[in-house]
């Protein structure tokens, strides 16, 4: 790239993979005893 020439991003998908990331390190720390909670916990946080 040289100075002064466009880049051009798309935000969209640097979103998408900014989201898609947190979500995976937040999921990291979830550990969930109850076998009846992870279905309600998978549907509300997808």
């Amino acid at each position: 790239m040289l100075l002064g020439e466009a880049v051009l991003v798309d935000v969209f998908r640097v979103r998408d993979r900014l989201v898609w990331d947190y979500e995976e390190f937040v999921r990291g720390f979830l550990t969930i005893a109850d076998s009846a909670l992870p279905v309600h916990v998978e549907s509300t946080v997808a």
